[in-house]
């Protein structure tokens, strides 16, 4: 299997269970991998046969503007399922970090996230 991969892909959103994650958005970090088949997209060098980056970041955005979770579990599991259901991947890795979720108190914490694997069923 082929993967493609977007690392690094900063978004906001509302995500938190503490009154103050409630009212404002809040950055978050997605490292997103994907298995696809490469071979017939390299032999015809066709974007048509592989997935847009491009496409695939402005999907995501749209399809997390308006959501509110409380935890970055059921986000991660929100995104995952988008991705395998509108990009008909067998299988994904996403990696979720929410930089804003180290406290003052926890300066020796670098990042706190989630990460899960799916295969579609």
């Amino acid at each position: 299997m082929d993967k493609i991969f977007i690392h690094g892909l900063e978004l906001s959103v509302i995500v938190g269970v503490y009154p103050h994650e409630r009212t404002q958005a809040q950055s978050i970090m997605l490292d997103i991998d994907l298995g696809i088949d490469a071979q017939l997209a390299s032999a015809h060098d066709s974007l048509a046969q592989t997935i847009d980056y491009d496409y695939l970041i402005n999907q995501i955005k749209l399809n997390i503007i308006h959501t509110e979770f409380l935890l970055i579990e059921t986000l991660a599991e929100h995104i995952a399922q988008f991705i395998l259901k509108k990009f008909n991947v067998p299988w994904l890795r996403l990696c979720l970090t929410k930089p804003g979720a180290v406290s003052s108190m926890q300066r020796n914490t670098q990042k706190i996230g989630i990460v899960i694997e799916r295969t579609t069923s």
